[in-house]
């Protein structure tokens, strides 16, 4: 959400919080009506048609309420035709016009999921982002495993939540040119790791598009949550024009932002972090501007007597 804040500063998008917990509060009473048990494959299977089901005929009186009506679904999609577009990566246009990216769909889908009970994992993929979920006491879903048998689960929320087992996993992984040996590799991403490589894609579209505007508080959401070369992320934030105090004013109206009065401790950007880079752009803007004095004293015999 406060990457949806770079695009409308004063944006109340307290309703995402909302919408979610909504989610789970009805994913939890469609379980309780198929007997399903948390963390188990007809509860993944519940999750799968709450998000990506058919949703309401545009008639009915609750078409575009979330959570949808009982029986019918959110019906999120990958989104093909506008894959590029920056809000396919902000939850809160996602919500709204239910389409998105692999990892905005794969989030919505573990953060719902988690309301729920269900500990679903984002699994870091090139190219793509895929869902995996640890079944102890059911069959995977081709029904591959013994009953009781431990089972891991794969989804492809991008794919209308498709559910795969392993076999169909490495010939998803085939079809991405990748080595079906790779998901023994692939990791489960951490929340930071899922922060900045959202960041990243948000990174790339704002630079195709000349989004001059956009990149530069992007890439200080980023290098605020990094936790790790901050100073460089800060510099490429400056877009390489070394307008420190430009970026200087904008991280200070982040920190005092609607989405750290909202969230408060809780929020992914914490206000030290923020201030952090603050310091480091302040410092980078001063130590441009004595590079700057050595070189005019250096081209100018008579100011290299000047003292400050």
């Amino acid at each position: 959400m406060a990457l949806a804040h770079v695009t409308n500063l004063l944006a109340d998008l307290r309703w995402v919080r909302q919408a979610l917990d909504d989610l789970g509060q009805e994913l939890r009473h469609r379980m309780q009506a198929q007997g399903a048990q948390a963390g188990g494959l007809t509860a993944l299977r519940v999750l799968v048609s709450l998000l990506f089901g058919e949703g309401p005929p545009q008639q009915h009186p609750r078409f575009s309420a979330i959570p949808p009506p009982d029986g019918h679904g959110l019906e999120l999609r990958g989104s093909r035709e506008r894959y590029y577009a920056a809000a396919n990566s902000l939850l809160d246009a996602v919500l709204t016009s239910r389409e998105g990216l692999p990892i905005s769909l794969a989030l919505l889908l573990a953060g719902v999921g988690a309301r729920a009970g269900l500990r679903i994992s984002l699994l870091n993929v090139p190219m793509h982002v895929v869902c995996a979920m640890d079944l102890p006491s059911e069959a995977g879903p081709s029904g591959g495993a013994a009953a009781g048998a431990p089972a891991r689960v794969y989804i492809d929320a991008f794919d209308g939540g498709k559910v795969m087992d392993s076999r169909e996993l490495a010939g998803f992984l085939r079809s991405l040119g990748l080595p079906a040996a790779y998901m023994g590799e692939a990791q489960a991403m951490s929340a930071q790791q899922v922060w900045l490589r959202m960041c990243r894609n948000l990174l790339r579209v704002h630079r195709e598009h000349a989004e001059h505007g956009l990149l530069q508080p992007t890439a200080l959401l980023m290098a605020a949550a990094a936790g790790e070369n901050t100073g460089g992320h800060a510099a490429n934030a400056c877009l390489a024009q070394q307008q420190y105090d430009e970026a200087a004013q904008l991280l200070e109206k982040l920190v005092g932002s609607p989405y750290q009065l909202q969230h408060g401790d809780g929020a992914a950007l914490h206000e030290a972090a923020l201030r952090t880079v603050l310091a480091e752009i302040r410092e980078a803007g001063q130590e441009a501007v004595r590079a700057q004095l050595e070189v005019h004293r250096r081209s100018d015999p008579e100011a290299a007597a000047v003292h400050f």
